[in-house]
């Protein structure tokens, strides 16, 4: 195991001049697929805010959460654009390690208040290290409230950004990743406890985390339904035969409206949002190399997700002119989609659905030192899969905080 080695993020300039002529000459149809849609989104991707996105991308003037030109690059094309979005990044100490022969990227940020905690952060699926940015100043400060601070750990999953190998061994699953993110908390940065946090497959993982005796707590934001009661089964056949009304009246004598709208939005990512699943499961390379060296076609492919897994009132999808609810914005959309275009790890990131999918409902005893460790969960509105607080319980989950929040969705860093 090697010595983490500083790394700045600073991608070649043939690399930019690729991508700059890869959206230049970048061609998208001049009508939607179906003319006349009465929903914008139900065919998937909108072909208007795709060409919105492509065009600000080209020019280096996404908006971001404030409503402004993101970055120094207004008008002057990508590359200036990503040259200050470097800039940005790298204003916290990035680094690079050997664990059992792979690369690991990392951002490291230390505390300056005495008594720090360690934590992790494992980002998720079609996110990035980038999904921790904006917490990263509020973590490492003094909690006036609870005096707490934090040294805040954020990996690149293997397979992501620059942690990118190329390709992973076969068999590559959460496990393995796990394995190597518990190797950098305790070998390389020598902590003996730490917490960890987690969303969409960093929920896995930190659950996982979570196993080893220095993982001492642990917290997600993302916790599917997977062991719902029986009780519910009727509620949800209802549901499903298209009685939707019948289905909110029924649950709503049992649940919250906050509870309900979670069920509700779960319902529907499996009857119209889960296709990518059952792709990513089964023929990853198909996709990954369909999408390999096609910025476009990658922000295509994530957009659709960042709409549909988001509060709908956020900065990028909403109302612009009531207040964000949220911080996505085109700014976060378009940094996160280029660190996946210029890296080329957008096939590499598919591969924890081949390996692991199954790994969602597994016996609760691959979990099982994990159980008594508390868990803390924090719901969010417009998550894209959330059942009500009770069924956190069925999941062999020792919790002793919950926070549901009124905002927010799927990509809760943001």
């Amino acid at each position: 195991m090697s010595k983490p080695r500083p790394f700045r993020i600073s991608v070649p300039e043939t690399g930019l001049d690729k991508l700059a002529a890869q959206l230049s000459a970048a061609e998208l149809p001049d009508a939607p697929l179906c003319a006349g849609s009465p929903e914008e989104w139900s065919h998937g991707t909108s072909l208007q805010k795709l060409k919105s996105l492509v065009d600000a991308w080209r020019d280096g003037s996404p908006m971001d959460k404030d409503g402004k030109v993101s970055g120094k690059g207004g008008g002057q094309g990508v590359k200036t654009w990503w040259r200050s979005i470097e800039d940005r990044l790298n204003r916290y100490p990035h680094f690079k390690v050997e664990i059992e022969e792979f690369d690991l990227h990392f951002i490291y940020v230390k505390s300056q208040h005495a008594g720090a905690i360690p934590l992790v952060f494992s980002h998720g699926w079609p996110g990035s290290f980038y999904e921790a940015w904006e917490l990263l100043p509020y973590l490492v400060e003094k909690d006036e409230k609870t005096g707490m601070s934090f040294d805040v750990v954020v990996p690149s999953l293997p397979g992501y950004a620059w942690s990118n190998p190329g390709s992973l061994p076969h068999g590559w699953n959460a496990t393995e990743s796990a394995r190597r993110i518990h190797k950098l908390m305790t070998q390389v940065l020598g902590y003996k406890k730490f917490f960890a946090h987690g969303g969409d497959w960093g929920t896995r993982i930190t659950r996982l985390l979570a196993n080893y005796p220095e993982c001492k707590i642990y917290h997600t934001n993302f916790a599917p339904p997977t062991n719902m009661p029986w009780y519910t089964v009727p509620a949800v056949a209802l549901h499903t035969r298209g009685y939707s009304d019948l289905f909110q009246r029924v649950l709503g004598r049992l649940y919250s409206p906050f509870e309900v709208l979670g069920m509700t939005r779960g319902l529907a990512y499996l009857a119209t949002g889960s296709g990518y699943v059952a792709l990513q499961s089964t023929k990853p390379a198909t996709l990954g190399y369909a999408l390999y060296n096609n910025p476009v076609g990658i922000l295509a492919y994530l957009l659709e997700k960042f709409h549909a897994w988001t509060d709908p009132r956020s900065t990028a999808f909403g109302d612009k002119s009531e207040p964000s609810a949220t911080d996505m914005s085109d700014e976060t959309i378009l940094v996160n989609t280029t660190i996946y275009a210029l890296t080329n790890t957008i096939h590499t990131s598919l591969m924890l659905y081949f390996s692991d999918e199954r790994s969602w409902y597994p016996p609760f005893d691959e979990y099982r030192p994990a159980r008594s460790k508390p868990y803390g969960h924090s719901a969010f509105a417009y998550e894209l899969a959330r059942g009500p607080r009770p069924f956190i319980s069925r999941l062999a989950l020792n919790l002793v905080w919950y926070k549901a929040e009124d905002t927010g969705g799927h990509f809760a860093g943001w």
